[in-house]
């Protein structure tokens, strides 16, 4: 639950970029973070890209140290938003914040009600504090993201609510287009884990063309942020009608399936985002958010044992969810526990299960085992194990136990 915090914040620590000598030559260093995603942004003229493209930039670097204050760090969001044709810092405007802001394409909003997703806002004319809307809380109070607000976590990104009303020390500007264009729509329709990483699949049109667009899926924590989290780029462009019937005169060819290389175990989000079609107004937009908890263990099941003269027959299938390769599985009587003096067998998972395929798509259908497995006679625990792929993250699991009489 997020703190609300509704006193009006005081004036950080700045550091004075306009009077500094990288404002003299024009010249102002990125953190490496920044420049790698930007050098993948497709470049947009001055005010022809969304407005809370801004914001949702920013909220992709939350909590991690920037390495510049709010300055700086709101100058590289709106660089990277417009493809480099807006640079608050290289624009005139000597000390004057406010200038800065103007002559680099901004649009002044002098009304709190009207401030919206991407907005910046520049606090002290002269020196202050800057930040980025993201979004109306109620009244004068927004969440904002900016740098170095907190003097205990000095250049972190953070998230918080704040307070403020425009005046004559304290003004905001726009630099994108809340209109965008024919937008784009689309969906994130489903995720499921697939060897190697998290498949997507979806579709994304953008309405100002019939052409296919691009989709960028992000793993991690689901922001477009290539130097944190594992991406992938595809083209929408998979035969999907329903879609077509639902956008006459688009066509059917507007769907997605991409796999997001990350293997890391835990909870991952995953979003997606659908690009803008170059040389046409609006902004990237997201499509859409879902949750995934990543394992590296095998699974399977037990499904059967049946005693028979002189053994068991067992049947079952396993998965170690970072190959399509099949697996070893072992059984184990006596007790069921491995080792212990109990008989043992190491079968290979990899006859056909149709119905596993099916219910695990990205995995193929060899991974069944059915076997017989010779033991005494007499009261048996048979326990099998899937056991986890040479050379991939993870480890051996129990797959399940059943009680048995052998003949």
């Amino acid at each position: 639950m997020r703190t609300h915090r509704s006193n009006r914040q005081g004036t950080k620590r700045f550091r004075n970029l306009l009077s500094s000598s990288a404002l003299a030559v024009g010249l102002v260093v990125v953190p490496a973070g920044a420049a790698v995603v930007a050098s993948a942004a497709t470049a947009m003229a001055s005010e022809s890209y969304n407005n809370a493209s801004i914001a949702t930039h920013a909220l992709g670097y939350k909590n991690q140290n920037y390495g510049q204050e709010c300055w700086g760090f709101v100058r590289d969001m709106v660089y990277w938003a417009s493809g480099g044709t807006q640079d608050i810092t290289a624009a005139a405007g000597g000390a004057d914040y406010f200038a800065h802001l103007n002559n680099a394409g901004g649009t002044q909003i002098t009304n709190e009600n009207t401030l919206a997703e991407g907005d910046v806002v520049q606090e002290g004319q002269y020196g202050g504090h800057t930040f980025i809307i993201v979004s109306h809380v109620s009244g004068d109070t927004f969440w904002v993201v900016d740098s170095n607000h907190d003097p205990n976590q000095p250049d972190v990104v953070l998230e918080y609510e704040r307070t403020f009303t425009l005046g004559s020390d304290e003004e905001a500007f726009r630099f994108g287009t809340t209109q965008s264009g024919g937008a784009i729509a689309g969906s994130l329709d489903g995720i499921h884990r697939v060897p190697g990483g998290i498949a997507a699949s979806g579709w994304a049109i953008d309405k100002d063309t019939s052409q296919p667009i691009y989709a960028d899926t992000y793993a991690g924590n689901g922001s477009p942020n290539s130097s944190v989290n594992p991406g992938t780029r595809v083209l929408a462009n998979s035969y999907r009608p329903d879609v077509g019937a639902a956008y006459p005169g688009y066509g059917d060819y507007h769907g997605f399936s991409a796999v997001v290389s990350d293997n890391t175990a835990g909870a991952q989000t995953v979003c997606t985002y659908g690009i803008n079609y170059a040389g046409t107004p609006g902004g990237n937009v997201k499509l859409g958010c879902k949750t995934i908890t990543v394992s590296n263990i095998p699974f399977g099941s037990f499904d059967t044992v049946t005693p028979v003269q002189g053994g068991v027959d067992v049947t079952g299938w396993s998965i170690d969810p970072d190959t399509d390769a099949s697996i070893y599985v072992d059984v184990y009587g006596g007790n069921g526990a491995p080792g212990q003096g109990n008989p043992g067998e190491r079968l290979t998972a990899n006859t056909s299960r149709p119905d596993v395929a099916s219910a695990y798509p990205g995995y193929s259908s060899s991974h069944g085992f059915s076997a017989f497995f010779p033991l005494p006679s007499g009261a048996q625990t048979v326990c099998t194990y899937g056991i986890n792929y040479a050379g991939t993250p993870g480890g051996n699991v129990k797959l399940g136990c059943k009680s048995v009489t052998v003949p």
